[in-house]
């Protein structure tokens, strides 16, 4: 089912902060994609401000708290020039340089965890 919902948009929801900047340095990303009329920073946002859900751990609530409102800035600073977020990122990741096959790889793991998840969040 495609309801927009993709690896970039969970990831931002469930303040998955390094996975977000690896999701960033794609060429292909869309940090507009929207789902129930969010964008992922919106939802971040909304993350970020609101209180600890009943089925959440301690745990993913303290991470959503701490990483959402990061998340949110990377994404602005990602809007207003990608280019130099995009090289910034990659120096941090300390992938400038590395192989196509290191990125290829990470890509692919994170897309797989993400379709597993969202499998296992729609038959739970």
């Amino acid at each position: 089912m495609d309801d927009g919902t993709t690896p970039f948009f969970i990831s931002c929801e469930r303040g998955h902060l390094d996975i977000v900047k690896i999701l960033l340095i794609q060429d292909h990303i869309d940090i507009h994609i929207r789902w129930c009329n969010l964008t992922p920073a919106n939802q971040a946002k909304i993350v970020a401000s609101s209180s600890k859900e009943s089925w959440e751990t301690e745990e993913e609530y303290q991470r959503q708290q701490q990483n959402c409102p990061l998340i949110v800035k990377l994404i602005e600073k990602y809007e207003s020039n990608p280019e130099e977020t995009k090289f910034e990122l990659k120096r941090e990741l300390g992938i400038l340089g590395k192989g196509f096959y290191f990125y290829l790889f990470i890509y692919l793991f994170i897309v797989i965890f993400c379709i597993f998840y969202i499998f296992l969040c729609l038959f739970d």
